[in-house]
């Protein structure tokens, strides 16, 4: 992250600290404290990556300014600034204490929607006569070790079936005849999923049964319906409930996907 200032005073000396956090997360992130270069800038250095998002995830930051005159300016406010500022983990209500030298100077929040127009978005925020600042977010999901399994009965229609082996592998359900099988009998790929549910038995011959609607290019579509021997095997694959919609926000925000 890059702070840019185009006033600077000779009169005062100005620190700047960045801070972020995940909302509805306690942990505060906190990056140096720092000083605006002869060009303008000020580099906060941050590098940091948050695991395990949520599909609506919001990442808050805020920047604080510290601004005192240079003639009152002693060591004794940097070493009280790094008491404060130091620890990883604050109340976000505590943040910036009563006894705190800084002041809140700007905020805004990313959300994954920003993700492909994170530095216009932030632009837009931040953009005047006097400062603008730029951040680069990226994000990515990666499902390479996530792995379900199971005999389940397929259908394209709701009403004739035939049991497979299925196996979730990141992205895509890959059907065959065993387990003991490597050349398999079907793919359904969960990026090219519109929407999923699980539907009653008056749409389909059986109970338990999750619908998956899959579109291939502009015109094509069909359907898969799933449906398992067990109430326990039909949770298990109910997580696709949660994986479809997942992919289908981060696809459509620009993130990178890992199969």
């Amino acid at each position: 992250m890059k702070y840019c200032t185009r006033s600077r005073s000779d009169d005062y000396e100005e620190y700047f600290l960045c801070t972020f956090n995940l909302k509805g997360n306690s942990s505060i992130f906190f990056s140096k404290i720092c000083q605006t270069d002869s060009r303008g800038n000020n580099n906060f250095n941050v590098d940091y990556t948050f695991n395990n998002l949520f599909n609506d995830f919001e990442i808050l930051l805020t920047i604080y300014i510290l601004k005192v005159p240079k003639q009152n300016f002693a060591r004794r406010c940097l070493e009280k600034i790094f008491r404060l500022f130091i620890a990883k983990r604050f109340p976000v209500n505590d943040i910036v204490s009563r006894d705190s030298l800084f002041n809140s100077w700007r905020e805004v929040t990313v959300k994954i929607g920003d993700i492909n127009e994170t530095k216009e978005v932030v632009l837009g925020v931040y953009k005047s006569t006097f400062c603008n600042l730029t951040v680069d977010v990226s994000a990515e999901v990666d499902l390479s070790n996530f792995c379900q399994k199971g005999w389940l009965d397929f259908s394209h229609n709701g009403l004739f079936w035939q049991q497979k082996w299925c196996v979730l592998r990141g992205t895509q359900i890959v059907c065959y005849d065993s387990p003991n099988d490597t050349v398999p009998k079907a793919r359904v790929d969960l990026n090219m999923c519109t929407s999923i549910r699980v539907i009653a038995r008056s749409h389909a011959s059986r109970d338990q049964v999750i619908k998956l609607e899959v579109q291939s290019g502009s015109s094509r579509r069909w359907c898969f319906f799933m449906c398992a021997k067990s109430s326990g095997e039909f949770y298990k694959w109910k997580v696709l409930q949660n994986l479809v919609p997942m992919l289908k926000c981060w696809r459509e925000a620009g993130c990178l996907v890992f199969k």
